[in-house]
Formats: structure tokens, C-alpha cells, sequence
């Protein structure tokens, strides 16, 4: 977890979300259809953020994909 977070973000949603990685790291026959990956993930609760700049640095964060196009 990004330590800026400070722990404010659904514990119980990052554990969904670290399980659900590593079955999607698991081998082959038994990691889950993309479809159920995103069910998963769409039923995560969404955080609404709002941070000080003394908090995060002036950058926006970037996603690894953003940087891919």
C-alpha cells in the first residue's frame, strides 16, 4: 500500500484487492476469468481523496500504464 495513504483506505478492500492479484499470478488453470476479475474489482469501494499539497507531492501520480501510449 502507498504509505501516503497513511492506513485511511479500506482494509478490507485491500485484502480483496492483494488476493485477487495473487490468484491472478497463480498458475494458469487456476487463476480467474477477467470477467470475475472485474466484477471483483468494480464492487471494491471507490475512495474519494482529498489531499493537501503538504501531504503528496505536486506530480500527479501516474498509473505504470499511462506511460505505455
Amino acid at each position: 500500500m502507498d504509505t501516503r495513504l497513511e492506513g485511511q483506505y479500506p482494509q478490507r478492500a485491500a485484502y480483496t484487492a492483494a488476493i485477487l492479484a495473487l490468484q491472478c499470478i497463480s498458475e494458469a488453470k487456476f487463476r480467474p476469468q477477467m470477467s470475475e476479475v472485474l466484477t471483483t474489482l468494480e464492487q471494491l469501494p471507490v475512495i474519494r481523496h482529498t489531499a493537501s499539497p503538504s501531504r503528496l507531492e505536486d506530480k500527479p501520480m501516474s498509473s505504470p500504464m499511462s506511460d505505455r501510449v
